[in-house]
């Protein structure tokens, strides 16, 4: 499959939108468009298809799923082994996109920094993680650097809003 290939991702029907996608091929890659403050990202990650979609299946199971999220598990789960495509995950995944950060960060995946023009090993890159404060709310931060200290992707991973100290508790 190559990249000037349009797939539609987004159809409203699951079952017509699952049977309408390539087969999965055994390797996916995930680049982030725009990180939680604007920041350039630099990261284009890639990872095995079938052991995301174990990765999704268990979280899956612990939060709770529709059908759509179970066909989107099997289409990761039935990937063909014997492709060396590499298929970019489209950027409406919105509602997956936090998933695969934290798989990227707690499973580890190889990383291509476009800036260095140079992929590294999970276990080179650095983890920044950082609380921003302004007024009454506070934001921390997960950041993945590379060695280089070129962001490779920036995820929004809590917020918090102080109560006013002019409003009484309860």
């Amino acid at each position: 499959m190559t990249t000037d290939q349009e797939i539609d991702f987004t159809s409203s029907k699951a079952r017509k939108r699952v049977e309408s996608w390539p087969v999965c091929p055994r390797r996916v890659r995930y680049y982030q468009f725009k990180s939680e403050t604007e920041a350039r990202t630099y990261g284009q990650f890639t990872f095995d298809a079938r052991r995301f979609g174990s990765f999704v299946n268990v979280w899956l199971g612990t939060t709770g799923h529709t059908k759509s999220d179970l066909r989107l598990v099997e289409w990761f789960l039935d990937a063909d082994q014997r492709s060396d495509e590499v298929l970019d995950l489209p950027r409406e995944w919105r509602k997956l996109e936090a998933l695969i950060q934290r798989f990227i960060r707690d499973q580890g995946a190889p990383c291509f920094c476009v800036a260095c023009n140079r992929e590294y090993a999970a276990k080179e890159l650095k983890r920044m993680d950082d609380t921003v404060e302004n007024s009454n709310r506070a934001y921390l931060y997960k950041r993945l650097i590379c060695p280089e200290d070129h962001l490779l992707y920036e995820s929004l991973d809590l917020r918090l809003i102080r109560r006013p100290q002019a409003i009484p508790r309860l």
